[in-house]
């Protein structure tokens, strides 16, 4: 599946106390001007790399320090009033519908929903087989996609790797678990 495509998704997606946890061992926090200060557990191991395109937004890269390849696509948004990702059947239904239109390229026929209670909020994630044999060279085979409510936020979430149940699933789940939307830092 392109990154592109993945992409458009979570746009779509957007327009229609921290609890402890084990191996989350470094604090991160990103002030998200006139909206928050996100706050996550990093795993040890992995290091993020933030960027703020606009005020009320942010978008955070993970990816792992070594061993097999796999990266963490995060995108935070503070919804305008009028947005269709208020509640957690709002979230569900647009998590939903941005894994049916993925469906033509992979191999799962349905979309299987798994929910991620957190600290401040929770979201829907599925995942999806590329049905590609022979991908190009830096495509990754696997997707776990989904939105999460983190407090006023509204995280679009991609994990990229080539195994369906990859480790970095598994950390992006527990890192998603404490993220908070504290009060902004004066």
């Amino acid at each position: 599946m392109r990154i592109l495509a993945i992409v458009s998704a979570l746009a779509a997606a957007f327009v229609s106390g921290p609890a402890a946890a084990q191996g989350l061992v470094e604090w991160q926090e990103q002030v998200i001007t006139g909206v928050c200060t996100l706050r996550f557990a990093l795993p040890e191991g992995w290091k993020a790399q933030t960027h703020v395109p606009a005020p009320g937004a942010v978008q955070i890269r993970i990816v792992p320090d070594a061993g097999s390849r796999a990266e963490v696509l995060v995108t935070g948004l503070a919804p305008k009033d009028d947005s269709s990702l208020k509640s957690t059947g709002d979230i569900k239904r647009s998590a939903k519908a941005m894994g049916e239109a993925m469906l033509s390229g992979a191999a799962e026929r349905k979309i299987e929903l798994q929910k991620v209670e957190g600290t401040d909020g929770s979201g829907f994630f599925y995942t999806l087989t590329d049905k590609r044999s022979d991908l190009p060279d830096g495509e990754f085979r696997v997707t776990t996609q989904g939105v999460m409510a983190v407090g006023r936020l509204r995280l679009g979430v991609t994990v990229l790797a080539n195994e369906k149940n990859s480790t970095a699933v598994a950390m992006t789940f527990s890192l998603l678990r404490t993220a908070e939307c504290a009060p902004p830092k004066h």
